[in-house]
C-alpha cells in the first residue's frame, strides 16, 4: 500500500489509522524464551503462507558452556530437515584483526556461532528467505566478549514447505535467552 502524506488540518480518521497501522513493516508472530536448561527450543508452526520472509532475532543466549548454536528448519509433522545445509560465515575479531570464516557443505544445520555460559550473552538476527522450495538464510552475530563479529548466508538444498525451527546446540544446553518471529508483511 502507498503511503498517504497527511496535511496540516486534514482529519485523521479511524480507517486512516487502522489502514495504516494494519500495514507496517514486520509483524511479531511468536517467541520461546529460555530461563532454564534445556537441550532445545523448538519454534512449530511460525511459517505459513501470510509471509514469505522472515526475521528470527535471538536476544540474551547462553548455554551451559562455550558451545556452538544451531538452527535446523522443521516441516510437516513437523520432521527436522537434518542434512543438506550449506553456508558461508565470515567473521572477524576486532580487538585482534583476525579473520574466522566458518562453513557448512551439506551439514546438519546452519551454525549461528559460539555462545557461553559467562559474560555478555550472544545475539543473532537471522534473515529466513522463501520458506516454501529452497530455504535461505542470511545471519549476523556478535560476541562482545570474545570481540567478534560474524555475518554470512546459507541454503537448504532440499524443496519443502518449511513450518518451524529448532535450535541446539552442539553439546550441553541452552540455558537463558528469547526467541522471536517476526513476518514481513508483503502489502
Amino acid at each position: 500500500m502507498a503511503v498517504k502524506t497527511f496535511t496540516t488540518g486534514e482529519v485523521l480518521t479511524s480507517a486512516d489509522t487502522n489502514t495504516y497501522l494494519a500495514n507496517s513493516g514486520l509483524v511479531y508472530i511468536t517467541s520461546a524464551v529460555v530461563t532454564s536448561a534445556v537441550s532445545s527450543v523448538t519454534i512449530d508452526n511460525c511459517f505459513t503462507s501470510t509471509y514469505d520472509n522472515y526475521l528470527v532475532i535471538g536476544s540474551n543466549i547462553g548455554g551451559s558452556a562455550s558451545v556452538d548454536l544451531y538452527c535446523q528448519m522443521r516441516y510437516a509433522g513437523p520432521t527436522t530437515q537434518s542434512t543438506s545445509y550449506y553456508q558461508g560465515i565470515g567473521g572477524i575479531t576486532y580487538l585482534g584483526g583476525l579473520s574466522t570464516p566458518l562453513s557448512g557443505n551439506n551439514a546438519s544445520a546452519f551454525t549461528l556461532g559460539n555462545i557461553t555460559s559467562g559474560g555478555p550473552r550472544k545475539p543473532f538476527n537471522m534473515n529466513v528467505f522463501q520458506t516454501v522450495g529452497f530455504a535461505g538464510i542470511t545471519i549476523q552475530t556478535w560476541d562482545s566478549n570474545a570481540g567478534s563479529f560474524y555475518s554470512g548466508a546459507g541454503y537448504i538444498n532440499a524443496s519443502r514447505t518449511y513450518t518451524g525451527l529448532i535450535f541446539s546446540t552442539s553439546s550441553g544446553t541452552i540455558n537463558a535467552g528469547t526467541f522471536r518471529v517476526y513476518g514481513y508483511r508483503q502489502a
